[in-house]
């Protein structure tokens, strides 16, 4: 081995030194990027799920609408007119029970779904306890009722299940809308 000079030895230091800053910084470089990565993928899953729930609910409200008025045989454009007919109070009464139970909204926005009929929360509240009252009075309406749930409950839970299929479904739609317009 060869000698070296004290000038070799400080510039070898030095460079060494320098490829530890080096390092140093890739690995801290390194960490963002994984750090940035991990977030961004926390985003993504966060905006995802955000995305699934919201066409979650909004299919499970088309179908309630749709399960009553198969059931009842009136039109669901019959809840949201402002009118006491019994019938069309009791049915718009069954539906905002059956969101409240199976949606994620609030009752302010199940209240203005059902504008101008519902005024706001405190009536899809009354909404609820009038059916839970007559669940608990009226043998054969818990019975009809429990069978609405039922469909209900069974629809929201396939697609909870193959969430995939909810995210097709609901691009497929948006490309018809695109297309028709």
């Amino acid at each position: 081995m060869g000698k070296f000079s004290v000038q070799e030895m400080r510039n070898a230091v030095l460079e060494i030194k320098n490829i530890d800053m080096e390092i140093r910084r890739l690995d801290y470089m390194a960490n963002e990027i994984l750090r940035n990565y991990n977030l961004n993928q926390c985003a993504v899953r966060t905006k995802r799920k955000v995305f699934m729930n919201v066409e979650l609910n909004t299919k499970v409200k088309k179908y309630v609408f749709k399960v009553v008025e198969d059931y009842s045989g009136v039109s669901s454009e019959h809840y949201c007119r402002k009118t006491r007919e019994k019938e069309i109070v009791l049915l718009r009464q069954v539906c905002v029970t059956l969101m409240i139970e199976n949606t994620n909204f609030s009752l302010k926005e199940i209240a203005k779904m059902f504008m101008p009929a519902i005024s706001d929360h405190t009536t899809a509240m009354h909404c609820r306890d009038v059916i839970k009252d007559l669940c608990d009075t009226d043998e054969f309406f818990k019975n009809d009722i429990d069978r609405l749930r039922s469909v209900v409950n069974t629809y929201k839970t396939s697609l909870m299940i193959n969430p995939q299929e909810l995210v097709q479904t609901t691009l497929k739609e948006n490309r018809r809308l695109v297309e028709y317009y």
